[in-house]
């Protein structure tokens, strides 16, 4: 179970790797194309397959959520050297029902075991929960050990596929703990960016 204990903010969350590295967690944005296009690039076949399933994985795909309701989207930027990109992108879709929401994930091969996607899925799984969500949910590749490893570290519930083998299915649901007042303007922001989905 996905505890989240205090809201978000969805403008930015900044920290420093040991290497000197800023990274940045923000939502999406539609200047964000470029550095998109140039971290699927990056993506080595393996780490493109496990994201998108063999899928659609371009740039309009990337920032559909930018154009639709119910959808909420994350990119963590790395600034070294100088150099701005885009190593990692973390979304969710809401569920018709509106009780719950499938996510996705994906790490620049380069940045990957850093905490990248463990710091992801919290901003998603806060983002959720504080927008009335109760659950989390998605599909990993059974053979994804470090994305099944990501999901035990945060809680999520892995159950092989009834009718894919090569598919487990990882869920999660969110619960809100003594969570204090959201600040002015936070609610107006998640729900702008879910796009009232719970209307």
């Amino acid at each position: 179970m996905f505890t989240s204990s205090h809201p978000p903010d969805p403008a930015h969350d900044t920290w420093r790797l040991r290497d000197g590295s800023v990274l940045t967690l923000r939502p999406m944005q539609a200047q964000d194309g470029p550095l998109l296009d140039a971290m699927l690039e990056r993506l080595s076949p393996r780490a493109r397959h496990n994201r998108f399933h063999g899928g659609v994985n371009s740039r309009p795909a990337l920032l559909e959520p930018l154009e639709r309701s119910g959808q909420v989207a994350f990119v963590l930027t790395a600034q070294r050297w100088g150099q701005l990109q885009i190593v990692a992108e973390a979304r969710y879709c809401v569920d018709d029902s509106s009780d719950g929401a499938e996510f996705a994930l994906v790490v620049d091969d380069r940045w990957q075991r850093r905490g990248l996607g463990e710091r992801a899925m919290r901003a998603l799984g806060n983002t959720a929960a504080h927008a009335g969500l109760h659950w989390l949910h998605g599909e990993v590749q059974a053979d994804n050990r470090a994305m099944l490893g990501l999901m035990q570290r945060c809680h999520f519930c892995c159950t092989p596929d009834a009718e894919d083998p090569q598919l487990v299915h990882a869920e999660s649901a969110l619960r809100l703990s003594q969570v204090p007042a959201a600040p002015h303007g936070w609610s107006a922001r998640v729900r702008h960016m879910a796009g009232a989905h719970r209307a």
